[in-house]
């Protein structure tokens, strides 16, 4: 059972806006809401004021005197927990974040494939003997290890999300567009006729409003 986020924050590519909104506050808020302990692997100074509103709620794990396997053996980590691990760019919306938390309950390592700029780095589930190594790979942008790309379950990427920003305000831009996409396509499965011709209009319009 997934227990902790670890965020993982080698740059500061998660301070890119979503609608007004740092993305790594909306990855905090996601994992917050879902009651998971929330730490933050990096992070520069910037980062940690953005996150200030949460300081009483999140760990922030500076790597500047120790390294990031080090970091991670002082969560003290059982080895029974499951622990998500992503980077402070990922952007989701919640229900998508809660989909993966769902399907994330067997102990198994899961591969949630990211959309983005390049080569992508996915979102991890993992049991907690293999996080260190996986944030590691996140940490460096490496690929990872062979062994444990074999035995990971590979979840495809739905609806563009999650999405993983890069640097420029066209990334913004196009985070923006996957929530609201993602968002239509949910509504739109359960919607009547008048819904998905007049009153789902709308209701887009106010959720741009309302996302911010």
């Amino acid at each position: 059972m997934i227990t902790r986020a670890l965020i993982i924050a080698p740059d500061d590519c998660g301070l890119q806006t979503v609608y007004g909104a740092p993305a790594v506050n909306r990855v905090v808020t996601l994992a917050l809401q879902a009651g998971l302990k929330t730490h933050l692997i990096g992070g520069s100074d910037s980062c940690r004021a953005a996150l200030s509103p949460f300081s009483d709620r999140i760990t922030f794990h500076s790597l500047k005197e120790r390294g990031l396997a080090e970091a991670v053996r002082e969560m003290a980590l059982s080895d029974t927990e499951d622990v998500l691990i992503l980077k402070a760019n990922h952007v989701m919306d919640r229900k998508t974040f809660n989909f993966i938390i769902e399907m994330s309950q067997h102990s198994d390592l899961y591969l949630f494939e990211s959309e983005g700029h390049g080569s992508a780095e996915p979102v991890y589930s993992t049991p907690a003997p293999l996080a260190a190594g996986i944030a590691e790979s996140l940490f460096s942008g490496e690929r990872l290890f062979p062994d444990l790309l074999s035995r990971a379950k590979i979840i495809h990427n739905y609806q563009g999300v999650p999405y993983l920003m890069a640097d420029g305000e066209c990334r913004e831009r196009t985070a923006e567009k996957k929530l609201m996409d993602v968002l239509a396509v949910q509504t739109r499965q359960t919607d009547g006729f008048m819904s998905i011709y007049f009153d789902r209009h709308i209701s887009l319009l106010i959720s741009r409003v309302l996302v911010k």
